[in-house]
């Protein structure tokens, strides 16, 4: 927390004292300025009061909280920005950012004062610098991630145009659904995997790692099914050719699912080194591979780009996992099998992507999987990757 403060704040003078040049390079006024640093300086404490009520299973407190956060915040900024558009002069989209954001900052300010003197301690050297210590690789990590989420439009729109930019952001918005259901999933079941790993419960961890990767994969293929059609739906015919695309970026959601779980066994394991090297790598892999296929291929070219530079991560992941631990802490073959089917499905989305019938006809595999065929095609796996090994 306190490591928090301090750099919010050094960071908070620095954008003080160039807040001219700031404020001119980002169109926004001193007061917005200022709000950002605000928000920033306490909002670390709500952040970390709802990591703490996950991992405790508080979620009635946790959501508690955060739907009246959210409730109270949008109800002021409605009544803000009713009360002035009755007036001249006001930019009501700043009056909305600012009348919401206060409310925020107003919960955050409680968890900061609450935590402050909760604490054992205001400020424990030896905490700070073990805090540092498996927290700076995090901060390149976040900011890799930021590259490989941004990097795709900002690079179609300097490659083939602002329009092609907009078609493909708007598509791949549809996808971005399907993330939010993964978090949910993600943020529900770390603490478990946590709690597993500390007393050594490696097939409790497995268990709950590999359930929780079956629930997403039908997520992923219910979506492929649904979400082209809502794009058609709620879009215009200028987006309808790529339409495509949004099963290809639902499957790199699956690969972004499987880095997630490897990450969260190394964190565990305070390996963030770990987990820098493997973003770092997928980012460059992905605007290597969109400079040099983007100007040939299109934009639809970056959805197969997020793709592979997904699955690189989630591999690597895998493998440094795998040497972090010396063990298969979850099952490969089955992995491999969920891998398999959402390639197999969302390819098959994206060739029919104006046939809504058949596409329809993928809702049957969730089924299937069910019974004896999931069964049949493990032991098949299995048998198979028995002999790769009495050949070797």
């Amino acid at each position: 927390m306190i490591i928090s403060t301090i750099t919010t704040l050094i960071t908070g003078i620095l954008l003080v004292v160039f807040r001219k040049t700031i404020c001119s390079f980002c169109h926004i006024g001193f007061g917005m300025l200022l709000l950002i640093v605000l928000y920033s300086l306490f909002y670390a404490a709500l952040d970390i009061w709802y990591t703490r009520a996950r991992y405790e299973h508080r979620y009635i407190s946790y959501t508690f909280v955060s739907v009246s956060i959210a409730f109270i915040s949008t109800i002021i900024s409605v009544v803000c920005v009713i009360f002035f558009s009755e007036k001249a002069g006001y930019n009501l989209g700043i009056i909305k950012v600012i009348s919401q954001n206060v409310v925020i900052i107003a919960g955050a300010m409680v968890a900061y004062v609450h935590i402050i003197f909760r604490g054992k301690a205001f400020f424990d050297k030896k905490q700070c610098r073990r805090i540092i210590a498996i927290s700076w690789p995090l901060v390149f990590h976040s900011l890799s991630k930021n590259v490989l989420d941004i990097s795709d439009r900002l690079m179609i729109a300097y490659i083939c145009g602002d329009s092609d930019a907009g078609i493909y952001g708007t598509l791949a918005g549809f996808s971005v659904i399907v993330v939010i259901i993964w978090n949910s999933i993600d943020v529900s079941i770390v603490p478990s995997i946590f709690a597993a790993l500390e007393i050594d419960d490696y097939d409790t961890t497995k268990e709950i790692c590999e359930n929780a990767l079956y629930v997403f994969m039908y997520v992923t293929i219910i979506s492929v099914v649904l979400m082209p059609l809502f794009a058609r739906l709620m879009t215009v015919k200028e987006y309808f050719d790529g339409l495509f695309i949004i099963p290809i970026l639902l499957l790199s959601n699956f690969f972004l699912a499987i880095y997630h779980i490897f990450g969260a066994l190394l964190l565990y394991r305070k390996k963030t080194i770990l987990i820098m090297v493997g973003t770092i790598i997928s980012a460059v892999i992905n605007i290597v591979l969109n400079v040099l296929m983007l100007k040939n291929y299109g934009y639809a070219f970056a959805a197969v780009t997020t793709v592979i530079a997904f699955a690189s991560q989630a591999m690597l992941q895998g493998i440094l996992c795998y040497r972090e631990y010396g063990r298969t802490i979850i099952n490969v073959r089955k992995v491999l099998f969920m891998t398999v089917v959402c390639v197999v499905l969302c390819t098959i989305g994206a060739y029919l992507k104006y046939n809504d019938a058949l596409r329809f006809l993928i809702l049957i595999a969730p089924f299937i999987m069910t019974v004896k065929v999931k069964d049949i095609i493990i032991k098949i796996l299995n048998f198979l990757m028995k002999n790769i090994k009495i050949k070797k």
